[in-house]
């Protein structure tokens, strides 16, 4: 198996940002993945998670996040619910 590679882009989007999710390189088997978001705005903290399956197909999105007040997303990768790769992302809104 070679190297997993979680991928989050933060991208530019109308009242905030646009969060990209993807990984490259996973193995032929499905490994599962989870996003976590977290935001913090004028009216408090706010999480949003999102998990599925992937074989590590890097063209599409696993998974697209809009959001409006500045936070911080993880994307975690399991192998077998042995965490195998994690990325994270600090974001602001301009």
């Amino acid at each position: 198996m070679g190297p997993v590679v979680p991928i989050l882009e933060v991208l530019p989007a109308a009242e905030g940002v646009q969060l990209v999710a993807r990984v490259q390189g996973a193995p032929e088997r499905p490994m599962i993945w989870r996003l976590t978001v977290d935001t913090r705005g004028d009216g408090g903290r706010s999480r949003v998670a999102q998990s599925g399956e992937t074989a590590g197909a890097a063209d599409r999105p696993l998974a697209t996040v809009r959001v409006n007040g500045p936070g911080e997303a993880q994307l975690d990768v399991f192998d077998h619910g042995r965490l195998v790769a994690s990325a994270r992302a600090s974001f602001q809104i301009p």
